[in-house]
C-alpha cells in the first residue's frame, strides 16, 4: 500500500494531510540542514534549528498559505517537528518550549521539562515522536 493511505501507515496523519504537509519532505529538509551544519562546522543542532526555527523552511505555520492562527497548521507543525527532531524526545520537547519562552510566550500550564511549551504543542510533538518511533523517520 502506498505510504499515507491508511491509518495503520506510520506516515499517515490527518493533521499533516489536511495542512498539505509531506512528512517525507519535512524530514528531507531537516536532514539537508543538519548535513549543512556538519559540512560547514556549526553542528547538527544549529543546522536543525535553521530548518525548523521560526520562519524557517519547516516552520509550517509561517509558510505561504498557512497561519499561526490556524490550529491545524500549528498542530501539523508540532507533529512535523516531532517526526524530524533527531535529538531525543526530552531534548526536543524542551527546545520547543524554550523557543516559545525565549520568544516571550511561555505557557506556565506547561512544565519546566517541556520548557513551558503549551500542552497542546507538547501533545503534537509526542504524536510526531511516536510516528518517528513507528518508522516515519529519515
Amino acid at each position: 500500500m502506498p505510504p499515507g493511505d491508511a491509518q495503520d501507515d506510520p506516515w499517515f496523519n490527518e493533521s499533516l494531510m489536511t495542512a498539505g504537509v509531506d512528512a517525507r519532505q519535512q524530514i528531507a529538509t531537516a536532514q539537508t540542514y543538519i548535513g549543512w551544519g556538519r559540512y560547514f562546522g556549526y553542528g547538527d543542532l544549529i543546522g536543525y534549528a535553521n530548518a525548523v526555527g521560526p520562519g524557517k523552511p519547516n516552520d509550517i505555520k509561517n509558510l505561504p498559505g498557512h497561519s499561526p492562527n490556524n490550529k491545524n497548521d500549528v498542530d501539523a507543525g508540532n507533529i512535523s517537528y516531532g517526526i524530524t527532531c533527531p535529538f531525543g524526545t526530552g531534548f526536543c520537547h524542551f527546545m520547543a518550549g524554550a523557543y516559545q519562552t525565549w520568544g516571550g510566550h511561555p505557557d506556565f500550564s506547561g512544565t519546566l521539562a517541556t520548557g513551558f511549551d503549551s500542552p497542546s504543542d507538547t501533545l503534537g510533538i509526542r504524536v510526531g515522536q511516536v510516528m518517528r518511533a513507528a518508522g516515519c523517520h529519515e
